[in-house]
């Protein structure tokens, strides 16, 4: 999709060229890591200019434990 290679090459990530996806574009971009560091980054976004955030679940196939412990995870975080 040449509008986000583009989004993403204005970004600094000149491995888009070769069509890759490096580990330093996705720990950029997807939240990971135990409840609390997910708590953290996610807490830390508004001092970016965030102000609406959509969020949704990127799971291990078959592992119904991580996907409910994310969505409480979520969960917490939106009722804090």
């Amino acid at each position: 999709m040449p509008y986000y290679a583009q989004m993403l090459l204005d970004a600094g990530y000149s491995e888009v060229k070769e069509g890759k996806f490096s580990d330093r574009m996705i720990d950029d971009m997807v939240v990971h890591g135990s409840a609390e560091q997910v708590k953290e980054r996610l807490r830390m976004l508004p001092s970016f200019g965030v102000n609406e955030l959509l969020a949704t679940v990127i799971e291990p196939a078959n592992d119904d434990r991580t996907y409910e412990r994310t969505v409480r995870t979520l969960g917490e975080l939106a009722a804090e």
